[in-house]
């Protein structure tokens, strides 16, 4: 017997016979092949974000009545082996194709229940086709059900592709309610055992009553003697209960929203000394300065874990000693805005908790903020002596220092504007640390008033797993006010200035080394220092941002309309993350286009993914490209996140393309003809996600897409494919040569 994909179609949602069942089942196991397309079409069906073609669907081989004839065993014999080819070459139409099949064997599985009226229709409509001179039977043949003879309705004569196969569309009547009887009884006798395992257990009691006694014991004396001083700040002693007399020093509780913090260390390691730097920011000496040691742009990405340490087999690591590092201090700072949405995350954006905050939210220790499109965000810092304002498509995280009258804020990307206002008293704040990426600047805060521009623009990857070749980010600050002096980890402070030219740091001197000709990046920029700008000149100090006045955002009549559609999105709401995916379906491509933005903002890369595979947007499907690019070079183990979110979107090979295109390419890969063509090829893929992001890279290296619509039909894309064909025949490339 040969197998066809109908007849494995039918053994997998057992319609078959049972002696015809056993055949195909002895087949399959016999067969390599036979045995990997049962689990892929398993697989496929079970896939949640593969895409299904519309239910208006024209184009051959989707249309529902091709499907329809198929399984109906009614395709034209010169038809079904074309026909199931295609299906083994695509996940989209191997999967309907099979979904469709088990819904129907599943209805189908019972004998239907005709109404009396509608049999009593039927036999009408029959005998109304019926000759005249058609015989009826008399009364006493009635009693076998219809009173007519009414010939059976045949369908089309047409013999199968292979004729020793008849596929038996017979589904047995099935009877599984014993079953999962039995199924249901055998888990909740699982259940009780379980419990009664626990209940029972001694251990499980003296757990619970050493549990109290730990309670018991905080608020009790220990040794007889109390705990002095809780509740101040600095250290308690604990004197009489040591046998040696000796005191013990326990810190007391934190202020505000300070949280403990453990730093490991081993004992060979020098304990760094105390300083103006955040507790938990890595030491000047480890930073990576940007571009790391180990991630030099233009080369392979290393872990920072490997970038220093011991040769391996020459040195054991040495045991592990665990020290608390200082308590963390952090200022109050409160968003003041009234009537603009605003992203808050009380902790890590990747753990979900994202919501909208309301005008007088105090924003807690280690908490991110993020300012979505179309919208400011202003924040009151330590009783108004700084004000910051964060302008749209920003993001900003407060952290803690070592020191009280500090405040350190993470910049990850946008334009921030603050306002230092001068203040008299024993709270007002000294000093002021900007953190990007793993780099610390430390500016004292001065005495007159002052306002601080700050741009952070983060940098999309252009090169297969390296970080960009200009660094991780671009970032440029100015002061409107008195000239303020910077220092860049444990560096010397900058002389005073008013525009510095922050990352990258192999350009953010206002003059090139004496061995390094202008305009050539400097091969050591291990310890560069931040700019220095005395100079009035506009080539050494680039003018001021359009946005340094702090106004209000210029929109057009449609951007407003947009911005308060969207803006009802952002309503009671314990994830917003997670709402913004679903806004990212939005019929209206704008208001889709606003929500993949907000997504990339913050960093929701899995969401970003599902966007790129099943968006009907082009917009928000670019805009998921933009945020994957800057997420993916921010951190090594960012390679490892994307290959398994792609693994559970798109099939294995798919899957790497798309990693392949992500990472990007240079005008140089434009030049290269191979690389050419594997694009021009892609605009042909089958997954919307690789024809995207082919046009994609080919719209950046060319500057133009020569009228091509990934989602176009089929003959449209085609033609536009033809005219890059010519392009290629002509140039050799994507990009000429120079």
């Amino acid at each position: 017997m040969k197998l066809t994909l109908r007849y494995l179609l039918a053994y997998l949602d057992d319609i078959l016979k049972p002696q015809d069942a056993a055949a195909v089942g002895r087949l399959v196991k016999s067969s390599p092949n036979a045995t990997a397309l049962v689990e892929r079409i398993r697989a496929l069906i079970r896939m949640r974000r593969l895409t299904v073609p519309a239910p208006a669907e024209k184009k051959k081989g989707l249309n529902a009545n091709d499907v329809a004839e198929y399984l109906d065993n009614l395709t034209p014999v010169d038809d079904v082996v074309a026909y199931e080819e295609s299906l083994l070459k695509s996940d989209e139409k191997l999967a309907e194709v099979a979904g469709t099949h088990q819904i129907l064997s599943l209805v189908l599985g019972g004998k239907p229940k005709i109404p009396a009226s509608t049999k009593t229709q039927l036999q009408q409509i029959a005998i109304s086709f019926l000759p005249d001179d058609a015989q009826f039977p008399d009364e006493a043949s009635q009693s076998t059900g219809s009173s007519v003879e009414i010939p059976a309705m045949m369908a089309p004569s047409i013999e199968p592709a292979s004729p020793e196969i008849a596929i038996p569309f017979e589904i047995p009547k099935r009877n599984d309610g014993f079953k999962q009887f039995l199924i249901i009884l055998g888990v909740i006798l699982l259940l009780g055992a379980w419990a009664y395992s626990i209940l029972t257990d001694p251990s499980f009691k003296d757990a619970g009553r050493n549990y109290a006694e730990r309670s018991r014991n905080i608020d009790d004396p220990v040794n007889g003697n109390q705990v002095a001083g809780v509740g101040e700040v600095g250290t308690s002693e604990l004197v009489a209960g040591n046998p040696e007399g000796t005191s013990v020093k326990v810190p007391a509780p934190q202020k505000m929203n300070q949280q403990p913090h453990v730093a490991v260390t081993t004992p060979t390691s020098p304990v760094a000394p105390s300083s103006t730097g955040s507790a938990n920011m890595p030491s000047p000496e480890n930073t990576d300065t940007e571009l790391a040691a180990n991630n030099i742009p233009g080369e392979p990405m290393v872990p920072a874990g490997n970038a220093t340490g011991n040769e391996a087999g020459k040195e054991a690591m040495a045991p592990v000693v665990v020290q608390p590092n200082p308590i963390e201090f952090a200022p109050s700072m409160t968003y003041v805005t009234e009537g603009q949405p605003l992203i808050y995350v009380p902790g890590n954006s990747q753990t979900g908790g994202s919501v909208a905050a309301e005008t007088g939210t105090e924003i807690k220790l280690n908490s991110s903020v993020f300012s979505p499109p179309y919208a400011l965000a202003s924040f009151t810092i330590n009783n108004d002596q700084i004000r910051l304002q964060m302008r749209e498509n920003s993001a900003a995280q407060l952290i803690g220092s070592d020191n009280e009258r500090t405040v350190s804020l993470r910049f990850l990307q946008g334009q921030f504007l603050l306002e230092v206002l001068p203040v008299v008293g024993d709270d007002r704040l000294t000093t002021l640390q900007l953190v990007i990426g793993k780099n610390i600047w430390t500016m004292t805060l001065p005495d007159q008033a002052t306002t601080l521009v700050l741009e952070v623009i983060p940098q999309p990857t252009n090169q297969f797993e390296q970080i960009p070749t200009s660094g991780l980010y671009v970032a440029n600050l100015w002061s409107t006010g008195a000239p303020v002096s910077l220092q860049r980890g444990a560096g010397q402070p900058s002389p005073p200035g008013n525009y510095f030219a922050l990352l990258p740091l192999n350009l953010a001197a206002t003059q090139a080394p004496p061995a390094t000709e202008p305009g050539v990046i400097p091969e050591n920029n291990e310890n560069p220092q931040p700019a220095e700008n005395n100079q009035p000149t506009a080539m050494n100090a680039p003018p001021l941002p359009a946005w340094s006045d702090g106004g209000p955002i210029t929109m057009t009549l449609s951007q407003k309309r947009d911005q308060q559609e969207f803006q009802k999105y952002f309503g009671a709401s314990n994830n917003l993350w997670l709402d913004m995916q679903g806004v990212a379906d939005d019929p209206n491509p704008r208001i889709a286009e606003l929500a993949a933005r907000v997504l990339a903002l913050g960093r929701q890369y899995d969401s970003l993914v599902t966007i790129l595979a099943r968006s009907p947007h082009e917009e928000t499907r670019t805009e998921a490209i933009r945020g994957l690019r800057i997420w993916l070079p921010q951190d090594p183990s960012h390679r490892e996140l994307l290959k398994e979110s792609l693994a559970k979107t798109f099939n294995p090979e798919t899957a790497q393309t798309v990693y392949t295109l992500l990472w990007g390419f240079t005008l140089d890969d434009g030049r290269r003809p191979d690389i050419s063509r594997r694009l021009v090829d892609g605009l042909r893929h089958e997954h919307v996600a690789v024809r995207e992001l082919s046009i994609y890279w080919i719209a950046e290296l060319t500057g133009q897409k020569l009228g091509y619509r990934p989602l176009a039909v089929a003959n449209t894309r085609e033609q536009a494919v033809t005219s890059w064909e010519r392009h290629l025949a002509r140039v050799g490339a994507l990009v000429a040569p120079e």
